[in-house]
């Protein structure tokens, strides 16, 4: 079972997790032209939620939304991911890939590249990590409590995958040629965030096929996609509750071949040297991915995060 998300975006107030609620506590990153872009058009711009704010020299797509923009938090870029449809998994994949099926998304933004160890000590100090490396070593909890902190969320599984893969079903960030890296590069190799130019997708977003793996907000389950050939669910969230006994969340980019379409399940609270996570920001109703409920909650656990 498929649940489709259907809950209105409510305007965030400037509150205490609010990115307005304190002055601005990053410096903003500094523009990186990678040389791909979508389509501009000479309209007026969209307002954007409380704490985000439009990078001007990027543009702004025909539907009225920036093409890129800055998160007031942690400095981060945001590119923009236009809605429509999209294939998700593959028909040659694994056993939990198939069947390759259509998915409607609305759209949003998505993290350039993985939240880094600078950007999470923002929000929690006191980390060991590599600064422009991605933050790693962290729980689902940990990844939902700098989301909401950003005034972002943590991406559904189709919300991952359509930037990856965009409206023309590519196995691959950059399409369907096998990788050919400038540099070594092995599965579960962490390096700093956009350090391979081939690793790029359409939509402007690096390091979806390899560097950490990174936590959805959707529950695992191997047969999720059984019985969506020939349907086109809308802003899916996944299954509605976590399988077996030990339930698992949805993890993406650990494919050994560089794939897409690969996805795994982990524990939610698992902490692991390349697991990671990149944020989204929903900005029209309908898009926001439901909390995944279950015995862990979203509730941030205490103690210090090492990278």
């Amino acid at each position: 079972m498929v649940v489709e998300a259907t809950q209105p975006i409510v305007p965030m107030a400037a509150g205490a997790n609010s990115p307005e609620a304190n002055a601005p506590t990053a410096l903003a990153e500094p523009r990186r032209n990678t040389g791909v872009g979508l389509p501009t058009a000479e309209v007026p711009a969209k307002p954007l939620p409380l704490g985000f704010h439009p990078r001007v020299e990027a543009g702004v797509h025909e539907s009225g939304w920036p093409l890129e923009i800055t998160c007031d938090r942690d400095g981060g870029t945001m590119v923009f991911v236009p809605g429509g449809e999209f294939t998700r998994g593959r028909d040659d994949g694994r056993a939990e890939e198939r069947p390759a099926h259509k998915v409607n998304l609305s759209p949003y933004y998505i993290d350039q590249h993985e939240v880094t160890a600078n950007q999470f000590a923002l929000f929690r100090p006191g980390g060991s990590g590599q600064g422009d490396r991605p933050a790693v070593q962290v729980s689902l909890a940990d990844a939902r409590a700098y989301a909401e902190w950003a005034g972002k969320a943590i991406p559904s599984e189709a919300q991952w995958e359509k930037a990856a893969r965009t409206s023309d079903g590519r196995d691959h960030p950059w399409g369907n040629s096998p990788a050919k890296w400038d540099k070594p590069r092995m599965l579960r190799q962490i390096d700093p965030v956009m350090s391979f130019g081939m690793d790029l997708s359409p939509y402007g977003v690096f390091d979806l096929a390899g560097n950490a793996w990174e936590w959805t907000n959707d529950w695992f389950d191997t047969k999720a996609y059984t019985g969506l050939k020939g349907r086109v669910p809308t802003n899916p969230t996944g299954p509605p509750q976590g399988k077996g006994r030990l339930p698992e969340i949805v993890i993406k980019g650990g494919s050994k071949d560089w794939d897409a379409s690969w996805r795994s399940g982990m524990r939610p609270e698992a902490r692991l040297p390349h697991l990671g996570f990149r944020c989204v920001l929903n900005v029209e109703a309908g898009t926001a991915p439901a909390p995944a409920s279950g015995p862990h909650g979203s509730q941030p656990p205490s103690g210090k995060v090492v990278f």
